[in-house]
């Protein structure tokens, strides 16, 4: 089983258990001891979010472009070293060709060292449209795919054109550029380009503006509610948080908890302060969540629970969804669900103001 690991964070709310708790009290309420709502229906909150500017579309397609070099054909015949090669290649192994073994239109530097050894060499002193057929051996060890490692290969190449790279620009980027290296993206025009890459930051800009809203809340909720977390709920939450974090890194990294932490110039007692303090902050916002949702009288349908059971278990890597109970308790993922709930519920009601970003929040 895989699970993505989390250092200072909980994955899900927690199961919500009061030690003491009769069944007379629970029919009333699991929260009244601990929890005093507030006004939660009339929230306002303020949001930074900015508009997609032609700057920040123009600084966007420019890092696109580092990514993909423009070049130009010139008029030389004959590799030498140093040139750029624009080439096709198949390899051969075994009288097959093999995955990831063939391109078409790869431009490879000569003298780079990019492909195994006598690859770029077996090039210098061929003519623009020769095909040839180069008889090599993978490296041993060779780290790339281990199971390639001291084969023969043959690699049929032919030499497209001598090339030099060309400056391109937001300003100077043409249509055929844009067909010719962002096609794979749906992109076959500036235009298109400029569109696509607004219409992605637009998306980002909402994303980021709906996790804002949603902290927003939580911190507005925790202005309006009182919310009194037990110290017994809370131990049991941290030594649960650090078994599990302990049981991952021996099982991810084969290392103790001490070495790990090492890694990330933190000690063990950082990490215990930091784990106290980010649960006990987790807690009192599941509580407050749990609370509402019980006054509205919010229950796990069958529907959306299977779609939040589907979410998570593509989320954080489980296999099946015994294997999330397993390690959370049915309980547990359920009112993990009713949070979610709630906090959807919160988003659709609360009064949302938003304001430009601070500089230097936009440049980030």
């Amino acid at each position: 089983m895989k699970k993505r690991m989390v250092i200072l964070t909980a994955a899900l709310c927690v199961l919500v258990m009061f030690a003491g708790c009769g069944k007379e009290k629970e029919k009333e309420s699991k929260y009244d001891e601990n929890v005093t709502l507030g006004d939660y229906k009339n929230m306002e909150v303020t949001v930074e979010k900015d508009e997609v500017t032609e700057e920040a579309i123009k600084q966007y397609v420019e890092q696109m472009i580092t990514y993909y070099p423009a070049y130009e054909n010139t008029d030389k015949t004959v590799v030498e070293d140093g040139d750029s090669v624009n080439i096709d290649y198949q390899g051969i192994m075994d009288g097959e060709a093999f995955e990831g073994g063939t391109d078409q239109g790869y431009v490879l530097k000569i003298g780079s060292n990019s492909f195994i050894d006598g690859f770029e060499t077996g090039l210098i002193g061929a003519k623009v449209g020769d095909k040839l057929a180069l008889n090599l051996t993978f490296p041993d060890p060779y780290k790339n795919n281990p199971d390639m490692a001291g084969k023969a290969v043959v690699f049929n190449v032919t030499v497209n054109a001598i090339v030099q790279p060309v400056e391109m620009t937001y300003e100077t980027i043409t249509d055929e550029y844009v067909a010719g290296n962002l096609a794979s993206m749906g992109f076959d025009t500036v235009q298109a380009l400029k569109d696509g890459v607004k219409e992605y930051l637009s998306s980002m800009n909402d994303y980021y503006a709906e996790n804002d809203t949603r902290t927003a809340i939580i911190e507005k909720l925790k202005e309006s509610c009182t919310v009194n977390v037990p110290e017994e709920l809370l131990d049991e939450r941290v030594n649960k948080y650090k078994e599990q974090f302990a049981a991952n890194v021996k099982e991810q990294y084969q290392m103790e908890v001490t070495e790990y932490l090492k890694q990330y110039n933190m000690t063990e007692e950082d990490f215990n302060t930091d784990t106290v303090e980010n649960m006990k902050d987790s807690l009192e916002t599941e509580l407050i969540l749990l609370a509402i949702g019980e006054k509205e009288g919010m229950e796990v349908d069958e529907e959306g629970y299977q779609e939040f059971i589907s979410d998570m278990l593509s989320n954080y890597e489980y296999e099946s969804e015994e294997d999330l109970y397993e390690d959370y308790g049915e309980d547990y993922v359920k009112d993990s669900y009713i949070c979610n709930k709630v906090m959807e519920m919160l988003t659709k009601s609360v009064k949302v103001s938003y304001t430009a970003k601070s500089e230097d929040a936009a440049a980030e």
